[in-house]
């Protein structure tokens, strides 16, 4: 299990979720555990997977992903205070 924490890019915390899974979706798409909306969110934009390493994240939109304000396809482990961009959204995730 892990946490998850959604931003706006002025800092307003406006979702905290816990991913009861190994992985979660991030996307438009209704069947991604974090659902974002927005011009620049794809149906399904990324994935964090829990591994036995740690956090990755791993872009599905084709390079519209980034970490700490660069591009990626995979990345990770994440440290908690990494921080992932998609579209209008800060968002960072942590071990629970």
């Amino acid at each position: 299990m892990f946490g998850i924490v959604v931003k706006t890019k002025s800092g307003k915390k406006i979702k905290n979720l816990l991913c009861p899974v190994n992985e979660c979706g991030i996307g438009k798409a209704r069947d991604n555990l974090l659902l974002l909306r927005g011009p620049e969110i794809s149906p399904y934009h990324a994935e964090i997977q829990y591994t036995d390493n740690g956090l990755f994240i791993e872009d599905k939109s084709g390079g519209d992903t980034q970490v700490n304000g660069k591009d990626i396809l995979r990345y990770g482990p994440l440290r908690p205070d990494d921080e992932i961009s998609i579209g209008d959204f800060r968002i960072s995730a942590s071990m629970v």
